[in-house]
C-alpha cells in the first residue's frame, strides 16, 4: 500500500499543471459529471440502504403465500362441513356430498 502511494504521489509530481480560468463549455462539462456522479452515489446508497428491507420483505411474501395456500387448502376441506344443511335441506346435486351430521 505504501509502494503504490509512493508511486501514485511520485507519478503527479512529474504532470506539469497549468491552471487557467476555464471556459464555458469546461463549465458544463464538469457541471455534467459533477451531477452524473452525485446521481450515481445516490443511486447506489439508496440501493444499500434498503436491500435488507427489499429482502424481508420477500421472504415475508413467500411466507404469506404458504399461509394463504395452507388457509385454502383448509377451507376447501370445510365446505362440506355447512351447519346450515343440518336444519334445512337445501336442493342437492348429483355432485353433492353425502352429509351424515346431526343436529347432535
Amino acid at each position: 500500500m505504501v509502494l503504490f502511494s509512493s508511486a501514485l504521489i511520485y507519478t503527479l509530481s512529474l504532470f506539469e499543471w497549468e491552471f487557467s480560468e476555464p471556459t464555458l463549455a469546461e463549465i458544463i462539462q464538469i457541471t455534467e459529471a459533477l451531477i452524473n456522479d452525485v446521481t450515481s452515489l445516490g443511486t447506489t446508497l439508496f440501493f444499500l440502504l434498503t436491500l435488507e428491507q427489499r429482502q424481508q420483505r420477500g421472504s415475508i411474501l413467500k411466507e404469506l403465500h404458504n399461509i394463504r395456500s395452507i388457509t385454502h387448502m383448509l377451507d376447501m376441506h370445510q365446505l362440506t362441513k355447512d351447519p346450515s344443511m343440518i336444519y334445512t335441506e337445501g336442493p342437492k346435486t348429483e355432485h353433492s356430498p353425502e352429509r351424515n351430521m346431526t343436529q347432535f
